[in-house]
């Protein structure tokens, strides 16, 4: 756990105490949250990035891990614009990674309260910042806040949707087969293709094979899909509530045709 939590360099959010609520509490998310990382309570403390540009949530786990994330989703800036940002970052940049290129590739977290860049040096200063400033949300909120596809799969089965096939930015066939593990209310799982235009391709369902209440179970579909009419796409998967009805473990993998 502290192997874990020391490399979770890019915590630095507001002590707050762990949301709750039902859907109409919880709608918009993804956008209240953007820019955070978020500490499943519930489970073991896993930490969770929701990076700005996608809204996405990035699993913070081992240092190889924290490392690819911050070098995929972080800003490159020059030394001008470091010194305009450093006492008060723009709002665009809330949340944001950013590696100053012209000085080592040093990181820092903006604070999307303060607009303060943090400095991501030593795991021993993650370690202190994540515990001072770290914020708590239950599974249930966390789950209504989509997963990027890219995301590494965190251990001990935090995760209740696990989309082994097709990988982030696969080139995919017509028919696409889709793959993964779950465990989900009525062993339902759904999936839906989306053209980057938003437009729906294909949208169905499957039966994952769980042998029992609370344990994974394996599901696999042949998904054909409509001219998606662009290059890129994405391909969701998720349950619904039985609470609300609301989508939510949803998984979300960038697509090319």
């Amino acid at each position: 756990m502290k192997k874990i939590l020391l490399f979770l360099f890019v915590v630095a959010l507001l002590g707050l105490p762990p949301l709750s609520g039902h859907a109409q509490a919880t709608a918009g998310l993804p956008e209240r949250l953007s820019g955070r990382i978020l500490l499943q309570v519930e489970a073991h403390g896993e930490a969770w990035y929701v990076y700005p540009v996608n809204r996405l949530r990035y699993f913070l786990g081992r240092p190889a891990d924290a490392f690819r994330i911050m070098r995929e989703l972080g800003l490159g800036i020059s030394e001008s614009d470091y010194d305009r940002f450093k006492d008060n970052a723009p709002s665009r940049l809330l949340g944001r990674i950013l590696l100053r290129v012209q000085a080592h590739g040093e990181a820092y977290y903006v604070d999307p309260v303060s607009h303060d860049l943090i400095y991501l040096g030593r795991p021993d200063d993650a370690f202190r910042i994540m515990r001072e400033k770290g914020l708590g949300i239950t599974s249930a909120n966390l789950s209504r806040m989509p997963i990027s596809g890219a995301s590494v799969v965190p251990p001990n089965g935090v995760m209740n949707i696990i989309v082994d096939e097709p990988d982030w930015n696969d080139e995919i066939p017509n028919p696409v087969m889709v793959t993964g593990q779950a465990r989900v209310f009525e062993n339902t799982v759904n999936i839906r293709l989306r053209s980057s235009s938003n437009r729906i391709i294909a949208s169905t369902f499957i039966t994952a094979n769980s042998p029992d209440i609370g344990e994974y179970g394996d599901f696999s579909k042949s998904v054909p899909y409509s001219d998606p009419g662009t290059a890129t796409g994405f391909l969701e998967v998720f349950t619904i509530s039985a609470q609300d009805g609301s989508e939510i473990d949803k998984v979300i993998t960038l697509v090319r045709f």
